[in-house]
């Protein structure tokens, strides 16, 4: 599992203040990321549908379910593209696959398309329920570096993102955004 580490994380540690890698707050949200899904499975080297997965998100364990057995098949299973894995040998097409994954605690989308306000900015990847971390486009101004237009923003439908008020047409965006933690 790709936790965070922090050796600091006891009474006084200065791992308990703030919210970037190796604190406290960031490792629970990793946890409270992991996802677990079951699966029909197919033949060797074919896509195998999961819902919400992308490219860089971590496998952490994939078990084939084959007569009531469970067998770990997790060195041969990859993320293969966005929504999809694979097995490397392992024919599972009259099996289950049970897959548990973390996505990246932190997803950037960059090259989006600006738009009018009040008008849907595609995101691959980005759902209901997931924060926008930061929203930004460069300046071209005499000063250069970036606009923050995130206090603007919110998710109006998985895979779409609206500024309110603010015009972003002809802007190239850049969304850092986190998922939605799954609770058990």
């Amino acid at each position: 599992m790709p936790l965070s580490t922090n050796t600091k994380l006891g009474p006084g540690g200065a791992g308990f203040h703030g919210k970037g890698p190796g604190t406290a707050e960031w490792m629970i949200r990793e946890l409270q990321l992991v996802r677990t899904d079951v699966l029909a499975g197919t033949t060797a080297t074919t896509n195998i549908a999961l819902a919400g997965a992308l490219l860089g998100d971590t496998l952490t364990q994939v078990m084939h379910s084959t007569a009531g057995v469970l067998v770990d098949v997790t060195a041969e299973a990859s993320i293969t593209s966005d929504g999809n894995i694979q097995l490397s040998t392992t024919d599972t097409s009259t099996d289950e696959l049970h897959v548990t994954w973390t996505p990246k605690p932190e997803r950037t989308e960059a090259g989006l398309t600006g738009a009018a306000a009040v008008t849907n900015i595609a995101v691959a990847g980005i759902r209901v329920g997931d924060t926008i971390l930061k929203l930004t486009y460069p300046d071209t101004g005499v000063g250069g570096g970036e606009v923050d237009v995130t206090y603007d923003a919110s998710i109006t439908s998985d895979g779409n993102v609206q500024c309110a008020t603010l015009v972003t047409t002809g802007k190239v965006l850049v969304i850092r955004h986190a998922p939605a933690p799954t609770y058990i």
